[in-house]
């Protein structure tokens, strides 16, 4: 998935000069790891969309879905039933 970045001129002669890595820094390995966590984060929704909420560890929950999942929590006490697919669908989860 890691290409290496081109640069397009910006027309700033000192900004030219520069080589890829002093004008990106670390901002290439940061969106590499977001990446990552989205990945996880919805690979986790599908995987688990038919799990009942009383089943799901709010440890798992909390780490992946984090303040994408407010409210779920109580949710998973007084609805232990409902699958995930409903707070998922009626926008109780956000997902993006």
């Amino acid at each position: 998935m890691q290409q290496p970045v081109t640069l397009t001129q910006s027309g700033d002669p000192e900004t030219d000069r520069l080589s890829p890595e002093a004008i990106l820094g670390d901002r290439v390995e940061r969106a590499h790891a977001l990446l990552a966590q989205v990945e996880a984060r919805w690979r986790y929704l599908l995987d688990n969309l038919d799990t009942p909420l009383g089943a799901l560890r709010s440890d798992v929950v909390a780490s992946l879905l984090g303040e994408f999942a407010v409210g779920l929590k109580q949710r998973t006490e007084t609805q232990a039933a409902e699958t995930l697919f409903r707070p998922v669908q009626d926008g109780s989860v956000r997902i993006s």
